[in-house]
């Protein structure tokens, strides 16, 4: 049986993706968006895997959430992010996703920035 790779297909395909994932060019269009926006800021930071997971490892953990931050304002350039993780909660029949974020809860902060650590050579999302 042949595949039909036809248009119509090939969009359902994508409209049906899971709604957080993107593909290639669109992600690549928004961070080249991005870097020549802010062209000598942080366009990238990493995490080690070890460092997610123990934010998901939480307990009722379903996620995480990511605040963009600054460490100082005088320094705008710096853009850093902190993490935390997220449960739903149910409140009057609508599920919610709230923050885990008490004392004692994983939170994240900063990670690796690019620059200076780069993919090297850049990529379709490291222009």
């Amino acid at each position: 049986m042949l595949l039909d790779n036809s248009p119509s297909t090939f969009e359902k395909k994508i409209f049906m993706a899971a709604p957080y994932d993107i593909i290639l060019t669109d992600a690549g269009q928004k961070t080249l968006n991005f870097q020549q926006a802010y062209g000598n800021n942080t366009k990238a930071l990493s995490f080690p895997k070890s460092e997610i997971i123990e934010i998901l490892n939480q307990s009722n953990c379903t996620g995480i959430r990511i605040y963009f931050a600054l460490s100082d304002p005088a320094r705008p350039k710096d853009i850093t992010v902190v993490i935390c993780g997220v449960k739903d909660v149910v409140i009057g029949g609508v599920t919610t996703i709230v923050d885990i974020a008490s004392n004692g809860s994983k939170i994240k902060n900063s990670g690796i920035a690019c620059p200076p650590n780069c993919t090297n050579p850049s990529n379709d999302l490291s222009h």
